[in-house]
Order: C-alpha cells, then structure tokens, then sequence
C-alpha cells in the first residue's frame, strides 16, 4: 500500500501559547485563516487543534506538495497578516515550528 503522502511532500508542525483572554480570538482568526491557506496552491492539508487539557494551546499540522510552496506561503499576505495579530500581545510564548521529514 502506497502511502497518503509522498516522501517528497515538506510537512509542518506549529505549537501556539495563547493568553487566555485571546483564546476566543484565536479561534476566529484559525477560522479565517484556514479557509485561506487550504486554497492556496500546493498546500495539501492545513489542520488546526485546540488542546482539551490546556486552555490557550493551538497545534497546527500543515502538509505542502514541496518546500517551494511552503516558502511561498509563508511570504503570502494571509500568513504574515497571521503572525503580525499574534506579535501584537496574542502570544503567551513564542510559537514553535518544526519540519518534518515523511516516512512512507
């Protein structure tokens, strides 16, 4: 069985610290910003979670057909409208990408 995503595709993980009187923000601006990203070219999934046993806690898993597309998203209008709100006293910590490699 061949898997969903090939080897080639780039894979990223976010983890989001909102301050708690952010965290209905957040979710507004998750919503938006998901409809967003998912039509943009080369993104193959886009997929916000909320954490059940941490309030303010946002983990994002992003799957792009290539680092091209990725890079190219990350210079997109959406995203640095993104991270200018969450600079803007959003952030409990700093958030944490990380790239991962796919395995098959």
């Amino acid at each position: 069985m061949t898997g969903v995503f090939p080897r080639s595709n780039h894979v990223v993980t976010a983890r989001f610290i909102i301050r708690p009187d952010s965290v209905n923000r957040m979710r507004v601006i998750i919503h938006d910003l998901t409809t967003v990203s998912r039509a943009e070219d080369g993104c193959i999934l886009y997929f916000f979670t909320e954490s059940t046993e941490s309030e303010g806690v946002f983990s994002l898993t992003m799957v792009w057909r290539d680092e091209v597309s990725w890079r190219r998203y990350t210079a997109s209008d959406s995203m640095r409208a993104f991270t200018s709100i969450l600079s803007a006293g959003m952030l409990d910590k700093p958030p944490v990408y990380e790239t991962w490699r796919s395995l098959g």
